[in-house]
């Protein structure tokens, strides 16, 4: 595992989730964003963690955009 492994879950956790919990809020509010997101960590977290960390993220950041 390297880099690269935590770039493709990182990118698939927010492909499967973007629209769900980002688009929809931006195209409600009529907002565009520009978002890039960084991974702090030596240790290679499974999916399924990146996952649910990278929906709280969305979720949190379209809160934010309703305020």
């Amino acid at each position: 595992m390297d880099r690269n492994a935590v770039k493709r879950r990182m990118r698939e956790a927010y492909r499967l989730n973007k629209q769900q919990q980002l688009y929809t809020h931006l195209q409600a509010s009529n907002k565009q964003i520009i978002l890039s997101v960084g991974y702090i960590g030596k240790a290679i977290e499974r999916y399924d963690l990146m996952e649910k960390k990278m929906i709280k993220l969305l979720v949190q950041l379209s809160a934010e955009l309703a305020k």
